[in-house]
């Protein structure tokens, strides 16, 4: 049994009521609907309404019973990333939907590789704005993942002139970019620590966190429905540098708070990259595949 008042989403006892509520039988108080007693009181809950308003998660927490909708430190909210996964009307919308600030059709492969023997490489391909397939490998050559997205492309013919590959460029993607070159992809090479577009952002990988960020939150993007990518994508943290540009923390300290390699959100967002005719180039195991109504 775990009784406690529901602070934060980045807890175990958060996983109780959600991700892993099957395993719980969960249950909470809400203040609101209980008798006054030395514990609960309506001017409490008026003193809390006019405090912090009826919407805010202190409200929320202390009052409802909830937990609140965002841990302020992390991009997204697991409530925010489930709205957009796994829903049949929003993929019907989100595959019409063109390049933003351009309208065209988008065709599009976003490539995170395994770091070390334990982390995962994702391949993640959208059409439109729908995650249409996506894969995930642990202990494969990363020359065997790039061959695995070319046989996504050629499955779906899917023309090289109209396809664009956003593959993380470092660590172990470095000695690897010279597949796409000689298969003459159309290639962005992704660094993380590259110079990001806008001031408001410290590197190139927090403003590409930010960018899918406001797809999620005006539901213009639609996801695979997968417990793991939605924890990843609800618990990346940020923070503001003392230049006061945006940082997301690095997989190191994600790692460090006890979860496992950011794998699946990393490959997610490089999938929604949009900027990919500013950075691109033209250029001369285990396997798991979900097939996410194909498109």
């Amino acid at each position: 049994m775990k009784i406690g008042n529901p602070n934060t989403p980045d807890c175990d006892f958060f996983a109780c009521f959600h991700l892993n509520s099957r395993f719980w039988y969960p249950i909470h108080w809400n203040a609101e609907e209980t008798p006054e007693s030395e514990w609960f009181s309506y001017d409490r809950n008026k003193e809390f309404e006019e405090l912090y308003g009826r919407d805010s998660d202190a409200y929320r927490i202390r009052v409802l019973g909830e937990f609140p909708l965002q841990d302020p430190n992390c991009v997204l909210s697991e409530e925010l990333v489930l709205g957009v996964m796994g829903n049949p009307s929003l993929m019907q919308k989100c595959v019409r939907l063109g390049r933003v600030g351009t309208g065209k059709p988008v065709k599009q492969f976003g490539i995170d590789f395994a770091r070390f023997g334990g982390d995962e490489s994702t391949i993640f391909r959208r059409s439109g704005y729908h995650v249409a397939e996506w894969a995930r490998y642990s202990h494969v050559d990363p020359t065997h993942v790039v061959d695995k997205a070319y046989h996504m492309q050629r499955m779906t013919s899917w023309p090289d002139s109209g396809t664009w590959f956003v593959a993380d460029a470092g660590g172990m993607g470095q000695g690897i970019m010279h597949r796409f070159y000689e298969a003459s992809k159309n290639i962005v090479e992704f660094h993380s620590q590259g110079r990001p577009f806008s001031p408001d952002f410290d590197n190139r990988i927090t403003e590409a966190w930010f960018n899918f960020a406001r797809l999620v939150k005006a539901r213009n993007c639609s996801l695979p429905k997968d417990n793991l990518l939605a924890a990843q994508l609800a618990t990346r943290r940020y923070y503001t540098t003392r230049k006061g540009k945006l940082i997301i923390e690095s997989k190191n300290d994600y790692i460090k708070r006890g979860y496992n390699s950011p794998d699946r959100a990393d490959g997610c967002v490089l999938c929604f990259w949009d900027n990919v005719e500013a950075t691109g180039n033209i250029s001369a195991g285990h396997y798991s595949p979900h097939a996410v109504g194909q498109v």
